[in-house]
């Protein structure tokens, strides 16, 4: 089955920060944990760079008027085009408009890892992205719309479940691997400076 993601799910974009941080040091305010361009090329396994939490500051009248995440949710990098799946944990974090957030209408006909996978790695996903920007010459960022048309290959959901979990799984491997090697690398590094 092949359906477009505007049909399976809400797509919104990020919070502009300028609009709802407070105008002056008077003013109350919430501080909100936000996710970050590092959060989101680390949980993609694009960098194994530990990131710093960030905060942001709201005007407490504007709380509402933010773009909170929820568990599941699909946040997707404009400028980075890459996607990452919202944690219990990393719920209601402020999302801010260099980022989109895609909700998943029914779980049970798209689960958000598969969409991670497919957006992240697939090969005609990859296609559809890149021909949807041709004849762009400045930073290519991905509009709503691009996103909002984009054809998913839709398996049962149980092939997606299990696609999105060996996903995810081998992004941890891969990072465990690579630090593996940096630690046997350092190990090596410092037997050799006893040698001398």
């Amino acid at each position: 089955m092949s359906t477009k993601l505007s049909n399976l799910s809400e797509i919104s974009l990020g919070t502009i920060l300028t609009r709802v941080k407070p105008k002056s040091e008077l003013q109350s305010f919430k501080q909100i944990s936000t996710i970050s361009m590092q959060e989101l090329s680390y949980i993609c396994g694009k960098d194994d760079s530990s990131f710093d939490e960030i905060i942001s500051k709201v005007d407490i009248e504007k709380v509402d008027k933010c773009l909170l995440t929820k568990e599941n949710d699909i946040v997707i990098g404009l400028s980075s085009q890459m996607a990452m799946v919202i944690t219990k944990e990393r719920a209601n974090s402020l999302l801010l408009s260099n980022f989109c957030l895609v909700r998943v209408n029914d779980t049970n006909l798209l689960d958000p890892y598969y969409f991670a996978w497919l957006f992240n790695e697939n090969s005609i996903m990859k296609h559809q992205l890149t021909s949807s920007m041709q004849g762009q010459s400045y930073v290519k960022m991905i509009t709503l719309d691009v996103i909002r048309d984009l054809e998913l290959d839709l398996p049962p959901i149980n092939k997606q479940i299990l696609i999105g979990k060996i996903y995810y799984q081998s992004i941890r491997k891969n990072r465990y691997e690579r630090r593996l090697i940096e630690l046997k690398q350092l190990l090596l590094n410092k037997k050799l400076e006893n040698i001398l």
